[in-house]
C-alpha cells in the first residue's frame, strides 16, 4: 500500500543534507519551529498575513494524556506512530506532536507562508525528512490521500473549528483502529462563534470533551 501522497510543498533536510552539514544522523535531527514558545494563553499570536499561532490552551490540549495512547499501540504493532496536522500554520501544532512521540507528521495548511517563515527560514527550526508540509486545504489533502490509498493515521489534529460532521468522517475514515482525532467542533452546526474541543476514536465515538472555548 503506498504511503506518500503527490509531492509536498516542503521538504525537510535529507539525510545527505544533515551528513553533510554536521556529520549528525537522522535520528539527532528533531522537529522544531521558530514559533514554538511564543503562544500564549487566551491569545493568538500573528505568525503571518494568513495565519496565527493559536493561543496555548490549543496546546493543552494535544498534550492529552489520551492522544499518548495511539502511541503503544502503533509500536505494540511494530509501526512508527504518524500524525496527521491540519492548519499546522507555523508548524508549533507540529512540534508538539513530534515531542510527544509522533516521529511522522503531514502537516497541512492551505497557506504556507508561516511554515515558510518559521520552519523553512528561520535559522533556529529544524525539519526531519519524516516531517512533510502540504499547502492545501483539508479536502484536497483527503482526496489525495484517497486516490494514494496511503495509510492511516494515529492521531489527527485540527487546529481550525470544524462542525461535528466532518470531524466525524476526518475520524472514521483517516484514523488508525486505535487512533484519536482532536478538533474544536462548533457546538452548532455553521455556528462559528463557539466551539468545544471533542476527542473522537476511530468509530466516530467522543471520548472526551471540553466545556466551550468560545470562538476559535
Amino acid at each position: 500500500m503506498a504511503t506518500i501522497l503527490a509531492l509536498p510543498t516542503a521538504e525537510c533536510a535529507s539525510v545527505t543534507d544533515i551528513a553533510n552539514s554536521n556529520g549528525s544522523s537522522i535520528a539527532d535531527i528533531p522537529f522544531r519551529s521558530g514559533g514554538y514558545g511564543l503562544e500564549d494563553y487566551t491569545n493568538a499570536f500573528v505568525a503571518s498575513r494568513d495565519t496565527n499561532i493559536s493561543p496555548k490552551e490549543a496546546y493543552d490540549s494535544i498534550k492529552s494524556s489520551i492522544l499518548f495512547s495511539p502511541l503503544s499501540s502503533a509500536r505494540t504493532t511494530g509501526r512508527i506512530p504518524r500524525a496527521l496536522d491540519l492548519g499546522a500554520g507555523a508548524g508549533v501544532s507540529t512540534q508538539f506532536l513530534y515531542e510527544m512521540g509522533y516521529s511522522i507528521i503531514d502537516a497541512v495548511d492551505w497557506s504556507g507562508k508561516a511554515w515558510e517563515r518559521f520552519v523553512t527560514e528561520d535559522p533556529s527550526s529544524s525539519c526531519p525528512p519524516s516531517v512533510k508540509f502540504y499547502e492545501m486545504d483539508d479536502e484536497r489533502y483527503r482526496a489525495e490521500w484517497r486516490s494514494e490509498q496511503a495509510e492511516k493515521f494515529d492521531v489527527i489534529v485540527y487546529n481550525f473549528a470544524v462542525n461535528d460532521k466532518k470531524a466525524l468522517e476526518f475520524a472514521q475514515e483517516l484514523l488508525a483502529k486505535d487512533g484519536r482525532l482532536l478538533a474544536p467542533v462548533n457546538v452548532q452546526n455553521d455556528y462559528w462563534l463557539k466551539q468545544a474541543f471533542k476527542i473522537y476514536d476511530s468509530t466516530g465515538k467522543v471520548l472526551w470533551q471540553t466545556g466551550d472555548v468560545g470562538a476559535w
